[in-house]
């Protein structure tokens, strides 16, 4: 798919949906074409707000416009995979809210059919395409440091109780570790891959929801030390340790602008990066990129990373005694 410009339609329209709607505006090469949302009310709104061309109370009849090139999924995650074989189904790529789903079979089920339909699929791991993470990454596969000995990542926030809220709804993929332990999880998977053990403790809410969750990953010669939470507010920093020498991803890390490298002789090197918008955009212009190669799937964020992910978070839940319906 080559085209000057690329549609975007998105379905569900929450918070996240309104990050990528306004990144979208600021990425050549695309435009905001269909909303979808359960409500004919909330989908003209968000259609309004964003200048949408068009907008509809059915996914259905989003997936089914021959207008829309490409389709971002800002449901929750209970619904991932519904959504994502939906428009599989009917030959629309996809671009789905990370985690791509809560449960490895559901993964493999929307691996599988991205491959039959030779149609594209991408997690949405924002933070993967962002310049302090691809500098870290640099910094760290390049040889400009030692070996890793240890890597600690944080994500966590302070969110009040409700047992009728998303956080805590295990029907809806509630728990700290699908909404924010993913990001942590993913930093260390990307720079260590595959871990030999893991090891990890969580306390749960009176609805069977994670409200945080501790996590061990061991290696050959490192480990990941990695925490999320929706009841403390974290320091959301990331720091990469070889013995003498560490990068650290400044906080929010998960979105950060600058990264320190701490050498073995005391010296310290900012790394500093300005980039316009959310940071949205660079994982846009990668599914934009993809499909006007004719890909099925990006390099940087591969269906098989996503597999390797679901499959350690698979040993986690099994761990720590989370269940989905």
């Amino acid at each position: 798919m080559a085209k000057e410009i690329v549609r975007w339609g998105i379905i569900g329209l929450g918070k996240i949906a309104n990050k990528f709607a306004s990144a979208l505006a600021n990425v050549d090469g695309s435009t905001l074409y269909a909303v979808a949302s359960k409500t004919e009310s909330s989908a003209e709104q968000f259609a309004q707000k964003h200048n949408a061309s068009v907008f509809y109370d059915d996914y259905l009849k989003l997936v089914e416009d021959p207008n829309v090139d490409v389709v971002y999924i800002a449901t929750p995650h209970a619904f991932h995979k519904e959504h994502t074989l939906l428009c599989l189904s009917k030959g629309k790529p996809v671009l789905c809210e990370k985690p791509l789903a809560h449960k490895l079979e559901n993964v493999k089920q929307m691996l599988q059919a991205s491959k039959k339909s030779n149609t594209f699929l991408m997690e949405a791991m924002w933070t993967r395409f962002l310049p302090p993470i691809n500098k870290t990454l640099e910094l760290i596969h390049g040889g400009h440091i030692g070996q890793l000995t240890s890597i600690e990542a944080d994500f966590g926030f302070n969110s009040p109780f409700n047992e009728n809220g998303r956080l805590y709804d295990m029907s809806l993929g509630g728990g700290s570790l699908m909404d924010v332990g993913v990001y942590p999880l993913f930093l260390a998977l990307t720079i260590l891959g595959r871990p030999k053990d893991i090891h990890a403790s969580a306390v749960l809410s009176s609805t069977g929801a994670d409200i945080s969750c501790d996590i061990e990953l061991v290696y050959n010669t490192a480990k990941a030390f990695l925490k999320s939470s929706i009841v403390e507010d974290t320091k959301k920093e990331a720091i990469s340790i070889e013995t003498e020498e560490q990068i650290r991803i400044h906080s929010p890390w998960y979105h950060p602008t600058s990264i320190l490298l701490e050498k073995k002789d005391g010296s310290k090197q900012e790394f500093d990066f300005g980039y316009k918008g959310n940071g949205f955009e660079m994982q846009i212009k990668e599914v934009q990129d993809c499909l006007a190669s004719g890909k099925i799937e990006s390099t940087k964020m591969s269906h098989q990373f996503s597999l390797m992910q679901s499959e350690v978070l698979d040993v986690i839940c099994s761990q720590c005694k989370i269940v989905y319906p």
